[in-house]
């Protein structure tokens, strides 16, 4: 069996509004998680896969891809120096400054200059679960997998948490299970064989902050390749920080799915002031029953319900605004609202 590179590839333009206590966390799972990744691929206890993770070369390479001038070197390699060593053997760590690129740009710059066969994309807001990066690199011991996705569930420890884990388009936590098949991914915790990712990318979609993941799951879908998701790697991912983020990301999510639904779905949701009302009244029924239906799960009372209803119903409205704001400003929405 062939040895195996790791990449692991951090955005930190999220890193800004989490404050940098999610992206500390992150940080601090991912040094301790190398270790345990290299200590069990050499003892092999314990794992299913030990031959597979056996093949996996130490270190793990882990690059960071930051905004020049918005983030300062100093600043972030003092962060590093709290929770990844210099000399640490298991990680091999660079920085990158980026400038005038997002999201996407920002991942597809990072595979570019990755020299490692398997290519790990983590966001610096999430904090992956204890196992995750094990669990995650286990699914490619099947030569087959090509893609594999994490569990991602959304934070709880908050009511305005809460009402996000059951409104919001990310599932509830899911148990531990064996890998399964699906039609798309999330693009903050996910891994790649290089070579199939460089073949294809995240596409550049104008006008739009998220969205290209989905364009690519569909094009893998389209062209047989399987996306396996494994229940077993789990990420924390947190509601949108603040009233500010809250504006700007429901805003946001609403041009971007103005802008989306033609080049995901064609005409079948419908078009202009049609297709913007259709997805809110689907978007709105949905988060209604899942709130109702669920909200034991996320850990709600029943008294905090309607609070969680309201929450919700208003940012599904700010959904709405901007993609009606979009229908009638196109270019001027496209230019603006940067997630």
């Amino acid at each position: 069996m062939k040895p195996q590179t790791v990449a692991v590839i951090i955005e930190w333009e999220n890193a800004r509004l989490s404050k940098m206590a999610r992206s500390r966390a992150m940080l601090r799972q991912l040094a301790q998680q190398a270790h345990q990744l290299f200590e069990t691929a050499s003892s092999g206890a314990g794992r299913p896969e030990p031959a597979f993770l056996s093949q996996i070369c130490a270190p793990l390479h882990v690059i960071i891809l930051y905004p020049e001038g918005e983030t300062e070197a100093d600043t972030l390699t003092a962060l590093l120096s709290e929770t990844i060593r210099p000399d640490d053997p298991a990680i091999c760590l660079r920085l990158l400054p980026v400038s005038g690129q997002h999201y996407y740009q920002i991942k597809n710059t990072g595979a570019q200059v990755a020299e490692s066969d398997l290519l790990i994309f983590l966001d610096s807001d999430v904090i992956p679960e204890e196992n995750w990066l094990v669990n995650l690199l286990s699914a490619f011991a099947d030569p087959q997998v090509q893609v594999v996705g994490s569990n991602v569930y959304m934070d709880t420890s908050t009511l305005y948490a809460r009402a996000f884990a059951l409104g919001w388009f990310f599932e509830l936590r899911r148990p531990d299970g064996p890998l399964q098949t699906r039609r798309s991914f999330y693009a903050n915790s996910v891994a790649f064989r290089k070579p199939l990712f460089v073949r294809y990318g995240f596409p550049t979609i104008e006008g739009t902050s998220r969205g290209s993941c989905r364009a690519l799951g569909q094009k893998l879908t389209e062209e047989g390749i399987p996306i396996f998701y494994s229940p077993s790697a789990h990420i924390n991912h947190p509601a949108p920080n603040g009233w500010g983020h809250f504006f700007l990301r429901g805003i946001a999510e609403g041009r971007d799915e103005n802008v989306m639904r033609p080049y995901l779905f064609g005409d079948r949701y419908g078009s202009g002031l049609r297709g913007a009302f259709g997805s809110f009244k689907r978007q709105f029924v949905s988060g209604m029953r899942s709130i109702c239906r669920n909200y034991p799960q996320a850990h709600m009372k029943a008294v905090e319900v309607p609070f969680a209803m309201g929450l919700m119903a208003f940012y599904y409205s700010l959904i709405l605004t901007g993609d009606l704001l979009t229908h009638f400003f196109p270019n001027a929405m496209r230019r603006r609202f940067h997630v």
